[in-house]
């Protein structure tokens, strides 16, 4: 356990180089900025800042943070992997002294962790902005109201849940295909068909609609709903799948 730690934390310095952060702090502001300056521009668009703000601001961020989710990851999880590609080090790195599980599971962790970051930076950033909106203008009530902050946390783990197979098979894919396009092109088809099929009653089985039906279903449903259980039974699923097929290649990088 103690060499997996090291292991990670090395993988995680080594993303340091790379567009990941650079993406996973812009996937963590853009939203709620973007919002924020319409707030500030155009008050007489949003009412309902005077009355229910925090609730509409978020209803508003996570409207779009959801539907954009699957590509965010997409990207994520193709930016940590293909440093070795681009690189050409796969060969170095199972020369190493790791097993190929450490190497597998703690490139993973990364992804997760990057993850998690931006979307503690995405609620920071919620709050951040409604207040910065208040100042502008005077009308709007975030100062007057406290943010529903148990309101967000759980939604935000429960987003993070829906993410997870998500996560894991375009963390696959990314370790399979050497080109970066390849990944990146399979996690947006499969986006874009989550948006054609999400009224299906089958949706719950299809886990690029997984963030959506977390956003649409919130309030719905206490604990964790169908599709948030099969996303934990999904990601377990994915990454044993994925190390089975990336452990038994011949050719790795």
């Amino acid at each position: 356990m103690a060499s997996f730690l090291i292991n990670t934390k090395a993988e995680f310095l080594k993303s340091r180089r790379t567009l990941a952060y650079r993406v996973a702090f812009i996937a963590g502001v853009a939203m709620p900025v973007l919002f924020m300056i319409a707030y500030i521009l155009k008050p007489g668009a949003f009412n309902e800042l005077a009355s229910i703000p925090w609730e509409f601001h978020m209803k508003n961020v996570w409207q779009f943070g959801a539907a954009f989710f699957p590509m965010y990851v997409t990207i994520l999880a193709s930016l940590v992997v293909q440093t070795e590609y681009r690189n050409n080090t796969w060969k170095m790195v199972y020369m190493q002294p790791r097993s190929h599980a450490d190497i597998f599971f703690s490139k993973f962790v990364v992804i997760q962790l990057l993850l998690l970051a931006s979307l503690l930076l995405y609620n920071l950033a919620i709050l951040a902005t409604g207040y910065i909106a208040n100042i502008f203008h005077s009308n709007y009530a975030f100062f007057q109201k406290a943010p529903p902050l148990e309101m967000m946390l759980r939604l935000t783990a429960r987003m993070y849940i829906a993410s997870l197979c998500i996560t894991a098979i375009q963390y696959w894919f990314s370790l399979r295909f050497r080109n970066f396009i390849t990944s990146m092109g399979l996690g947006i088809g499969l986006t874009i068909v989550a948006f054609i099929i999400l009224q299906w009653d089958k949706v719950v089985y299809y886990p690029y609609a997984y963030p959506a039906l977390t956003y649409f279903k919130a309030g719905q449903v206490k604990g964790l709903a169908t599709h948030e259980w099969n996303s934990l039974a999904g990601a377990a699923t994915a990454l044993l799948l994925g190390f089975w097929n990336i452990a038994r290649r011949k050719e790795r990088g």
